[in-house]
Order: C-alpha cells, then structure tokens, then sequence
C-alpha cells in the first residue's frame, strides 16, 4: 500500500505539466491564435498578439540525442540536459545555419509552448536585420508546406522596432547579439544611404568578457559557456558616464567597483573594472554616438532629418545596460550639429530589448485589421511572390 501510495504521488508529479499543457492545447485547438516569434541568435521570444510583452524567452538551442531519431529538447533544457545531448545553435549572426534545428524550434514554439496545431496559427515572424531573400523564403516554404501555419508575415527587427514607438518615422538605433545597426526609416521606407552598421555587437561584448575570464585561467564547460558569459555580462556590466572618472575611481578604490556572480556550481568570481571595460567599446572612437551622427548627416533634407531626430528609438538587448540611454545623450549634445542638437529626442521602451517584440505586436494587430497577412492558399496560388510583397 505504501509502494501504491508513492507511485500514486510520483505519476501525479510527473504527469501534472503535461495534463495542464493537454488541457491549454485541447482548449486552444479548435480556436485561431494569432503568435509572434521573434527567434534571435542567442534567445527567443514567443507570445500571442493579447500581451504587448513576449510570454516566454528561452536560448535558441535545440539538444538532439544522438541515437534517437526524433527526440530533442529545446532551450535551457537542451543545455543543461545531459552530456550525451548534442547542442546545436540554429541562428548565428542573425543568419539560420541549421534548418533542420530551426523547424524543430519553431514547430515546438507552436504547439507546445503556444498550444495550437499549427494550421490555427497566423504566424508574425521577426527575423534579423537586412536578411537574404532566398532564406525568408525558405522560412515561408517551411512554415507552410512542412509546419503548416494558417497565415504569415514576415518583418525585421529594425522595422519592428520602429513600431513600438508608434511611428512610421524615426531613425532605429538597434543593437542586439548579431548585429548593430542604424537605420532612418521615413514612412515606413529605409532611407538606404542613411544606413550605417557597428562591428560592435553583443556576441562580440561577450566574446571579449570570456577572453579576459580565460586569461585569468577560468574556464567553463563549453555547452553552458554561452549562457554563463551572456548572464553574466547583462547582469553585472553597466556603461560608464565618464569613463575616465570611472577609470580613477575604480585605481583609489576598487572595492566600490567589484562584485561578486555566482556560478551554477555556487562558486564566486569577482569582476572588477571589466564591468564597465567590456560596455565602453561602444563608445569609443567613431562608436555609436558617431555612427548616428554620420547616418543623419547623410540625410540631404533638413525637414527630414529634423523628423528623423526628433524620434531615436533604442531597440535591443545591449541598449539595456545601466546608464546606456543616459551615455548616449550625453555624447549626441556634444556631438550633433547645431540645427539638431536642440531637436533630438529618443523615444524608448521600459524594456528596450522587447522593442521589436512589442512592435511587432502593434503591427500584427494591423496587418489583421486590414486582412493583409500572407494566407496558406495565397502561397500555394502566387509562391515567392505572395512573400516579395512583404518587403
């Protein structure tokens, strides 16, 4: 009777997610649901058009067993799953490498995580900056035909972004893990000439950290290194507002500068003056604060770069470090010319590293309004150009 009880107690443990995620799919499986999946290079944020913040962020990491066909984890459990899982990152530098990865992440982002079959899916996807055509197509083919999404539309970060401040006009400031970018958009259109990107981006921020943890000899296993130095990074870096007086504050008392992260296994490593080291690259010699001001100064029309001025939007994860958005005014009254020095303003989110997931989510609400998502019968009727009409 004890041996009965306790496997009584050990099904209902084991059994109580999968029952309520039975319960939230049968609910959902018969209505339409409208998500937005904005799949990243280091994470991935999901959500339905009802909430204006993502649902859920996880890494955009899939685990395969090596001798099982079709079985696969996804996310934090992909990592910390086991040493015979093989780890793979679909998407790097904005770019998807493994398509195979990549349709096994989005087919569980639909119907494990948002609960629906997919053909009760109208899909908003958010991609990258400046993507190939040829792989926004490729994404199209496997959403319809292998998935099987019900509609879709297909929009960039940059543009997203745009949209969170409630405008079809501003100059986007988007700097995130693959890419940095500076883009003037004027009703809705990318001003090309004006475009200016920064090598600088966050996979590069965090590559620098764990070279400076490796050569004070720490090391971490490499599946969880990613998360590890990208945690750490985001929580404990921070932008100085005057890098020299950080500088000499940090050489009279650097006990004022270090703290303490905690690693997985309780261990502590103490960073010091790389908190503030590792941020300032970009802002260094034609930095970000420059690369603005050359993109406006590329603007041939006053009126225009007026406009573009008076709405900076901040999008991504590294505009989120403390004093960023304080740093850059700083720099940008020093720096913009006279006739815009006065006129700037940046309009941006609590959550600036949401921007393109809370834009899209006010477009999304558009594109349903007007009837405009590209439907499952259209791509099968019109093929590539049902989507050539997206961009």
């Amino acid at each position: 009777m004890v041996l009965l009880s306790l496997f009584y107690v050990y099904f209902l443990m084991n059994t109580r997610y999968h029952f309520a995620n039975f319960v939230r799919c049968t609910t959902l499986s018969h209505s339409n649901i409208f998500g937005i999946v904005d799949i990243g290079t280091s994470t991935t944020k999901f959500g339905t058009r009802e909430y204006s913040e993502p649902i859920k962020t996880i890494p955009t990491v899939i685990g395969f067993r090596p001798y099982e066909r079709y079985g696969y984890y996804v996310g934090r459990r992909a990592v910390f799953g086991g040493g015979l899982l093989k780890v793979v990152w679909p998407v790097a530098n904005g770019q998807v490498i493994d398509w195979y990865s990549w349709e096994m992440l989005i087919t569980h982002i639909i119907s494990s995580e948002l609960g629906v079959p997919p053909s009760n899916c109208s899909l908003f996807l958010v991609e990258a900056f400046n993507v190939r055509m040829p792989d926004r197509i490729k994404k199209a083919e496997i959403l319809f035909e292998s998935i099987g999404v019900k509609e879709l539309y297909i929009s960039d970060q940059v543009i997203a972004s745009l949209f969170s401040s409630r405008n079809i006009t501003g100059l986007v400031v988007h700097s995130s893990d693959s890419e940095t970018v500076v883009a003037p958009i004027v009703n809705g259109v990318f001003v090309n000439n004006g475009i200016r990107k920064l090598s600088i981006n966050g996979n590069e921020l965090t590559r620098r950290l764990m070279l400076i943890l490796e050569n004070r000899g720490i090391y971490f296993p490499e599946r969880i290194k990613p998360l590890i130095i990208r945690d750490m990074k985001e929580k404990m870096c921070y932008v100085a507002l005057d890098f020299m007086s950080e500088m000499e504050k940090a050489k009279k008392n650097i006990e004022e500068i270090v703290v303490n992260y905690e690693l997985p296994d309780g261990q502590t490593i103490q960073l010091g003056e790389v908190r503030f080291r590792i941020p300032e690259v970009m802002f260094e010699s034609k930095g970000l604060p420059d690369v603005i001001v050359d993109s406006l100064a590329a603007i041939d029309d006053a009126e225009i770069a007026s406009k573009l001025v008076s709405n900076i939007v901040l999008s991504g994860g590294n505009t989120m470090f403390k004093n960023f958005l304080e740093r850059l005014k700083i720099e940008l009254r020093q720096k913009l010319p006279d006739e815009l020095r006065d006129k700037f303003r940046i309009n941006t989110t609590e959550n600036r590293a949401n921007a393109p997931y809370i834009g899209a989510q006010i477009m999304m609400k558009i594109l349903i309004q007007r009837g405009t998502m590209v439907t499952k019968q259209q791509w099968i009727d019109e093929g590539i150009n049902s989507i050539l009409k997206m961009f």
